[in-house]
């Protein structure tokens, strides 16, 4: 089965310098090397969907600039469909500014650019693509409005929803965000929805009840090296993390994402959609980029084959 994916959110392109260490607050850092690589969450997540095996078209906003060519070039590239990609008047392609340090973490600044132009009521034209999706994936780096009403088209034609809530943004209580088929957060998220401290799996659980009473469907916490969560009408599942040599953690959680929702659609199991996404996850994290270390399917297959025989 081939699943048919629809992503509505950010393309960005990624300013990349890696550094010893990441600034403190006054203090300059000397980078020791910088490169540009398409990202944006919404981005990443098609790419990640489409290289799993999944026919992706990409709902979003890019600047009439080279940096937004080399975007959907990408994309294009990724077997990603951008017929509902559109070009905007005076304003920049979003841009995300990402320091690395030794140790492979990051620091991120975004600045939206022409992402805040995607709004509800420019979306209007392409909700018929979620009619004819299996899942549809969304993020926070976009206007809340195109967001909610993504959501409500697929609730209306009973197709599944998958909610990034990345990054983090104050939400009304009454909000049909927290009613998505699927939400994921990372422990930080996690945290900042729930007011819990979530350092473990054992916290991550906790929070993850708080997100399923809210509305949620399935409830999914990432955690780095310490693996992923998952909360649900089903149980708990506890997956952990691949261990590999950390070399950018940059879209490690948008492949992950990307990973378990086409497999969960393949497979309707939890349990394999985050055994998936946490190889796919760690192949990611393994080279440096966003889109440009995102792994296929096969690569994914033949680790978990190696990691959980």
């Amino acid at each position: 089965m081939k699943p048919n994916a629809v992503i509505i959110g950010s393309l960005n392109i990624d300013i990349v310098v890696l550094c010893s260490h990441r600034p403190q607050p006054g203090e300059t850092v000397i980078g020791l090397n910088h490169q540009f690589f398409s990202g944006g969450k919404g981005g990443n997540q098609a790419v990640a969907a489409s290289h799993m095996g999944a026919g992706v078209s990409m709902v979003g906003c890019i600047g009439n600039d080279y940096l937004g060519e080399i975007v959907t070039a990408n994309l294009k590239k990724s077997g990603v469909s951008i017929s509902a990609v559109r070009h905007v008047e005076n304003k920049p392609t979003g841009a995300a500014f990402i320091s690395i340090d030794k140790d492979g973490e990051n620091s991120i600044i975004v600045s939206p650019g022409a992402n805040v132009s995607l709004t509800g009521d420019t979306i209007i034209p392409f909700l018929s693509l979620i009619e004819s999706s299996d899942i549809l994936f969304l993020q926070c780096e976009v206007p809340v409005s195109a967001t909610e009403k993504a959501i409500s088209r697929a609730k209306e034609q009973g197709i599944v929803s998958l909610l990034n809530l990345a990054p983090c943004l104050p939400i009304p209580d009454e909000s049909i965000l927290w009613k998505s088929t699927i939400i994921t957060v990372n422990e930080i998220e996690a945290a900042y929805y729930t007011g819990l401290d979530v350092r473990n799996q054992e916290d991550a659980e906790k929070a993850g009840r708080e997100l399923v009473k809210r509305g949620a469907g399935i409830a999914i916490i990432t955690l780095g090296d310490m693996g992923s969560v998952s909360i649900s009408e089903e149980g708990v599942h506890r997956q952990k993390a691949v261990k590999v040599d950390v070399v950018d953690t940059t879209a490690a959680g948008d492949t992950y994402i990307g990973a378990f929702g086409v497999e969960w659609i393949r497979t309707k199991s939890i349990e394999a959609a985050m055994k998936f996404g946490s190889a796919a996850a760690a192949l990611a994290v393994s080279k440096m980029g966003a889109q440009s270390s995102i792994p296929g399917e096969k690569a994914v297959r033949s680790l978990i084959e190696e990691t959980f025989a």
